[in-house]
């Protein structure tokens, strides 16, 4: 009696995790077929984008400058009205508002070239960044906010390049990229709970990636012999390491295996480029060099495993 009482209470716990893992196939199913659709859309919104770009390219010459802003402003208008006064579903939406944002773009440079501005490079990212601020601001789609990144990081870049001298955009890239691409993810995280909508996963990857980038890019510059010993340098060096640890943190704190994977690995990367201007490149350097990536790899991998173990149990 007993048998037969545990034997169907484990066919009854076998059905339930047999109906558990059917439904998350099916959510995993669903998922994917959300990601594709909405890459499709994206995809032809960027192809219709690229043909307005050859358009122009290739009749540039036969058209009036009339007619050059006419159209691009009454694109614009139809992405802004399909993306506000419409009730299409909202991926539509957003779809449209990221159209009309990048034809801005195509606006502003339409009009620097017909008008001869001759406005420096920076200043056409600046202006492109500043009239897409409030969509991004009100907008909820996480492509939208990429673009905003990808602008912002351009228009930095470009500025630097032409605001300082090449030793000084060297040392002062890094800490900058860092502290407006902070400023902007705290923006997009504020605007994320007023609105009630999480940030996508690929957008944390993005931040992730790009400050333990810079992080990187600022301990290699304090690294290498390029510059003498300053506390300036030190004080940029401190910086990048204080990055980097709040980083780690802030990962472990989300028990997130892939941004914990990504700091990890920078903190190898940190280390190699130590042991570079240590040894530098002699025959036992590679030697040492092979040794290092073999074992600090493998405890790489053991300790996100023990993490991942202990993150599923909590």
């Amino acid at each position: 009696m007993e048998q037969e009482t545990h034997l169907n209470s484990h066919k009854e716990n076998l059905g339930k995790f047999q109906q558990i893992k059917a439904l998350k196939t099916l959510d995993q199913k669903n998922h994917w077929n959300k990601f594709f659709s909405k890459l499709l859309l994206i995809g032809s919104s960027g192809f219709f984008i690229s043909g307005v770009l050859f358009f122009f390219a290739f009749n540039w010459g036969y058209l009036t400058n009339f007619f050059k802003f006419g159209i691009l402003i009454f694109l614009i208008a139809i992405g802004v009205y399909l993306s506000t006064f419409t009730k299409l579903a909202k991926v539509y939406q957003d779809i449209g508002l990221l159209s009309s944002s990048i034809l801005v773009g195509i606006l502003f440079v339409v009009f620097s070239q017909v008008y001869q501005t001759k406005a420096d490079d920076y200043k056409l990212f600046l202006f492109w960044f500043i009239a897409i601020t409030p969509w991004t601001l009100v907008s909820k789609f996480s492509f939208q906010w990429l673009v905003y990144f990808v602008l912002l990081n351009t228009w930095s870049i470009f500025w630097l390049d032409s605001s300082f001298s090449p030793s000084e955009n060297t040392l002062y890239l890094g800490p900058i990229m860092i502290g407006v691409n902070l400023v902007v993810f705290l923006v997009l995280l504020l605007q994320s709970r007023l609105l009630l909508y999480r940030v996508k996963k690929y957008l944390w990857l993005i931040f992730y990636s790009l400050l333990c980038y810079y992080s990187l890019y600022v301990l290699a510059v304090i690294i290498s012999d390029y510059f003498e010993f300053d506390p300036l340098y030190l004080g940029i060096g401190l910086f990048g390491v204080v990055t980097m640890i709040a980083l780690h943190i802030v990962s472990v704190k989300q028990k997130n295996v892939l941004h914990y994977s990504i700091v990890l690995f920078s903190w190898l990367i940190l280390g190699f480029m130590i042991l570079l201007r240590c040894f530098d490149f002699y025959l036992v350097s590679y030697l040492i060099y092979t040794l290092y990536w073999v074992i600090t790899g493998w405890f790489m991998v053991k300790m996100v495993n023990n993490s991942l173990k202990k993150w599923q149990n909590e």
